[in-house]
């Protein structure tokens, strides 16, 4: 135990800096405030009518498995451009929201049993060294605290909900520290729709 405890103290990988954090997640939102703002002053008839295009042919459940497939599995989706399509294509801020929401719980799931499954192979060795070392890394160190922190801020949300399961998380802790997730949906359709409509 003092072994382990002297790796976590003295070993700097998954430690978190929580300044630069801030400064990352900071940078983030604004850069996502600054694209929809500019999105909606000079590309308002063009994304409604995309976005409404969107929703009619997939509904809710379209925003449901765009935000599933990249909280599962290490797929590159632009969630928030998913979340922009639900929220001014008909679906409103609270459907949008659910969906969106209920699609990441579901997704982080996922990659929570894909992890355990995947724990002791060499698909999940290969998965640690060349995508998610650092989500790894970080929930090894901090375990429920850094895994709440991934669902709210730029360290690999996705990552960590397979490393968790790799690292045997009872699956109740994890199911309480990713309802964080809904906090960084509310958050960003929140941006979106401040920014959309614009200086008033």
């Amino acid at each position: 135990m003092a072994d382990t405890a002297s790796y976590r103290r003295d070993n700097p990988r998954g430690r978190i800096q929580a300044g630069k954090l801030i400064a990352q997640l900071g940078l983030l939102l604004s850069l996502l405030f600054l694209g929809i703002l500019l999105l909606g002053a000079h590309f308002r008839t063009e994304t409604v009518e995309w976005s409404r295009q969107f929703i009619e042919a997939v509904g809710g459940p379209g925003i449901f498995i765009a935000v599933l497939l990249p909280d599962a599995f290490p797929i590159p989706l632009p969630q928030d451009a998913f979340l922009t399509f639900g929220l001014i294509g008909g679906l409103g801020l609270g459907r949008t929201m659910a969906w969106g929401g209920a699609g990441s719980i579901t997704g982080a799931c996922i990659g929570f049993w894909v992890g355990r499954w995947l724990a002791t192979t060499r698909l999940y060795e290969i998965f640690t060294e060349r995508v998610g070392s650092n989500g790894h890394e970080v929930v090894e160190r901090y375990g429920m605290v850094g895994l709440g922190l991934s669902a709210i801020t730029p360290i690999p949300f996705g990552a960590c909900c397979w490393a968790v399961g790799a690292l045997g998380m009872p699956f109740r802790s994890f199911l309480i520290a990713v309802q964080a997730r809904w906090l960084h949906i509310g958050v960003h359709l929140w941006l979106i729709e401040v920014g959309f409509q614009g200086p008033t």
